[in-house]
């Protein structure tokens, strides 16, 4: 398992969902595919807490191609409360998930 807290999310969030039942192949795609969504989901956050006169700054690292570490640097320095709003981000997307998760379920299963 890996130490990043991301992807311990993400591998927990595959466990609670009955993913994990599947090959390590696809247990790997599964993975990177909500890497992708969650990283989108915390950006888009991110954006929206951003203080209008940091975008700027923002909009040249982003066009620079900074590092995660860049980013999540700049992030953290000028999002209050970063850390706490981060947890916050990752339980609605994580209910979101398991939701639409069951609708999915029920759906398939004709009910």
């Amino acid at each position: 398992m890996s130490s990043n807290p991301i992807d311990q999310f993400i591998d927990r969030l595959i466990e609670q969902s009955g993913l994990s039942e599947v090959s390590e192949d696809k247990k790997q795609e599964y993975h990177q595919t909500l890497l992708g969504l969650v990283q989108q989901k915390l950006g888009m956050e991110f954006m929206k807490m951003l203080p209008p006169d940091n975008v700027d700054e923002f909009v040249s690292l982003a066009e620079k191609e900074a590092s995660s570490e860049k980013m999540l640097g700049f992030f953290q320095k000028n999002i209050p409360d970063f850390e706490n709003k981060v947890v916050d981000i990752l339980k609605s997307f994580e209910q979101d998930f398991i939701h639409i998760l069951q609708q999915f379920n029920s759906f398939s299963q004709g009910k």
